[in-house]
């Protein structure tokens, strides 16, 4: 009989941690998260954020910013969003 080794989950980057925090609705520390990022995905999402005004005071001027940089980066809901 063979025994496989056993190896643990991947943990998860710390974009999958920020969304989870999102989806958890966690909302003040899923944009401090999202804020530590540097990545095109964190803009979309608090671009999000401070659409509907998650965590944060709503600010749809700064949202249509992150939108735009996130666009520019090929994040396609970002660039529908501002369709």
């Amino acid at each position: 009989m063979q025994y496989r080794a056993r190896t643990a989950a991947p943990a998860p980057t710390k974009l999958e941690f920020a969304e989870h925090t999102f989806q958890s609705c966690d909302d003040q520390t899923a944009v401090k998260l999202f804020s530590e990022l540097a990545s095109n995905n964190s803009e979309y999402w608090l671009g999000h954020m401070n659409a509907i005004g998650l965590g944060i005071p709503r600010d749809v001027t700064k949202d249509i910013g992150l939108d735009k940089k996130a666009a520019e980066q090929n994040i396609v809901a970002a660039d529908a969003r501002l369709g």
